[in-house]
């Protein structure tokens, strides 16, 4: 079977970006979940093949690392110094909009590797918990981070660690797993791994985003809800 995506989508298995209207061809249970968050259909008319980006080569240099003042392994920029990005943020002010803004505009700079400092003094208030890959380090200067709106989550963490996911915050209906971690942003594409799950165990394994938002995200699995007892978790991981 074939579904037209009707938004961007990454695929985690092979990376590929595939842009609105591409035609896509996955597992039945892949397709299935992303046709149920009205994230592809069944329908093909008017759907282009996936063509693949033009890669120019020897248009940069190649990535090098080394270490920072700290010891702390990062990018190297084109002339040996670590790869500093400077990062200015909306501070002390805890409103929605700048806590959501700030952190995409950390975590963006995160992203790129290298080592991320905040400029100026004062409290930065974000509204999620901010991932920091390999060869990358904060340096939060002046700058206090706090989080919004009392969340309950971390400020900070390495994207590789296990996500602990309680019994009762994964709901399954209708071919799809909806999963709520405060704090957590994932985003359609990501691939994870679960495991702990009991009964249904289908639950464990990789898995596809199909959609997220703030603090939720789903991916398609067939069967009903976990029956773990009180305390007995399940464990998710960033797979890509």
């Amino acid at each position: 079977m074939t579904v037209k995506l009707l938004t961007d989508w990454k695929d985690p298995d092979n990376g590929r970006q595939y842009l609105v209207g591409n035609l896509l061809t996955k597992d039945a249970n892949t397709e299935a979940g992303l046709i149920a968050q009205n994230l592809a259909d069944s329908t093909l008319t008017g759907g282009t093949a996936y063509v693949a980006p033009t890669v120019n080569a020897g248009t940069g240099p190649a990535a090098t690392y080394g270490t920072d003042a700290s010891g702390n392994t990062v990018l190297l920029g084109p002339d040996g110094l670590p790869h500093t990005i400077s990062v200015a943020t909306k501070l002390n002010d805890s409103s929605a909009s700048s806590a959501a803004s700030n952190a995409i505009t950390i975590q963006k700079a995160l992203d790129a590797q290298g080592e991320v400092k905040l400029t100026g003094v004062g409290i930065c208030w974000i509204d999620r918990t901010l991932l920091i890959g390999d060869e990358t380090t904060l340096d939060t200067g002046s700058v206090t981070i706090k989080i919004a709106n009392g969340v309950l989550n971390n400020i900070l963490r390495n994207k590789h660690c296990q996500d602990i996911i309680d019994v009762s915050t994964i709901s399954v209906s209708g071919g799809i797993a909806t999963v709520t971690q405060n704090g957590i942003l994932r985003a359609a594409g990501d691939s994870v791994y679960i495991e702990g799950a009991e009964g249904n165990t289908a639950i464990n394994g990789f898995k596809t985003v199909l959609s997220a938002s703030m603090g939720t995200w789903t991916f398609a699995v067939s069967g009903g809800n976990p029956t773990n007892a009180s305390g007995v978790e399940m464990f998710v991981v960033n797979s890509n």
